[in-house]
């Protein structure tokens, strides 16, 4: 990026603009991805709580049950963090095009600082 002319600083300020929009869809994409694949995941172990029967000396296990539907549920489960993994990410995609936003907005103010004192106006 090239913030020596007002060209470079307004191209740089659109890039970022743009830069951060698409982070932001982004993250609206992958945060109603990572709520259906929880969804999924929950419905899909309880459905495979009501499946499980496991008998261990006569009586039913919960622990061996809690094992049979882990195990059911694994590839739900195993999606369910990806995507919630995804969302996060996409999320500290936002918070960097954010900073960086802001940081080409200091430099701007800090310009016209400099081009206004240099004029002899000094700072307002």
């Amino acid at each position: 990026m090239n913030f020596d002319t007002y060209q470079g600083l307004a191209q740089a300020f659109v890039q970022a603009k743009r830069d951060l929009e698409k982070a932001q869809h982004e993250l609206e994409v992958a945060a109603h991805v990572a709520a259906t694949k929880e969804r999924d995941y929950r419905l899909h172990r309880s459905l495979a709580f009501t499946r499980a029967v496991v008998q261990v000396g006569g009586r039913d296990s919960v622990a061996a049950r809690e094992y049979e539907v882990d195990k059911e549920a694994a590839d739900e489960r195993y999606e369910a963090k990806l995507s919630e993994d995804l969302r996060v990410a996409a999320l500290e995609k936002v918070r960097s095009c954010r900073a960086m936003f802001t940081a080409i907005q200091t430099l701007a103010n800090a310009w016209r600082e400099e081009i206004a004192f240099a004029r002899g106006g000094g700072m307002d």
